[in-house]
């Protein structure tokens, strides 16, 4: 469960991913875009990462088609920042 603050107060809104069944890391790029990793050992897959869109209610499975580390940081703007990410965790 992933659980966001509007304006870091009050209640937070929740969401699910199914593919996701433990959250780690997660950053806004500049289109307040929210963009959270994770994983889901209970399938073997030690990386997943999802997109909330500004504004929208429900996360999004982004496919990477690379075999990855596992879970990390992110930050900046949604191309640059992700695909240095990507490339971060690459085996």
């Amino acid at each position: 469960m992933l659980y966001v603050f509007k304006g870091a107060r009050g209640k937070p809104m929740s969401y699910r991913d199914p593919d996701i069944t433990e959250f780690w890391f997660c950053g806004y790029d500049d289109r307040g875009n929210l963009f959270a990793d994770g994983s889901d050992y209970h399938r073997l897959r030690p990386f997943e990462l999802a997109k909330l869109r500004n504004g929208g209610g429900n996360l999004t499975t982004i496919s990477v088609d690379r075999k990855l580390g596992g879970p990390g940081g992110y930050s900046g703007t949604e191309r640059a920042s992700m695909l240095e990410m990507i490339r971060a965790r690459l085996r």
